[in-house]
């Protein structure tokens, strides 16, 4: 009974320790696993090797690895680009989409406005040609 309080006293100081390295890690801003490649390599030179560098002759497929990534590299840095030039011309064209938008609505409402002055020019033309019959009506009988 007391060998296995001891194991979990144990496991329990273990795991409250490592999580307080995570959270010091955590405020601290810093990434473990950044931590662990800058501590591999601080070892690494101590001994004498390089961890993070290949060292591997050259050879035709490392050639050519080399050179896919640089083109695909070259590649994204295009796709950026075009990406870019895409966000303006969208703008672009919203911009001049609102401006005949707008050109479009003020010319149906000049023409509305032309025919409703069309209709009451029309209306008064009635009521002056009315006037007129009457004006001649009543001069013809007397």
């Amino acid at each position: 009974m007391f060998d296995f309080l001891k194991k979990a006293l144990i496991a329990s100081f273990i795991f409250s320790a490592w999580m307080s390295i995570l959270l010091f890690l955590f405020f601290l801003n810093i990434n473990p696993a950044d931590l662990g490649t800058f501590l591999g390599t601080r070892i690494g030179e101590a001994v004498g090797t390089t961890i993070n560098k290949a060292s591997v002759a050259d050879n035709p497929i490392n050639k050519l690895a080399l050179d896919l990534s640089k083109k695909e590299k070259e590649l994204n840095r295009y796709e950026e680009l075009l990406n870019e030039k895409e966000e303006e011309i969208e703008e672009n064209s919203i911009l001049v989409g609102n401006k005949v938008l707008i050109t479009m609505a003020a010319a149906i409402g000049v023409l509305f406005g032309l025919i409703f002055l069309n209709f009451y020019l029309d209306y008064r033309r009635r009521i002056r040609s009315k006037r007129l019959e009457k004006q001649q009506g009543g001069q013809n009988t007397s």
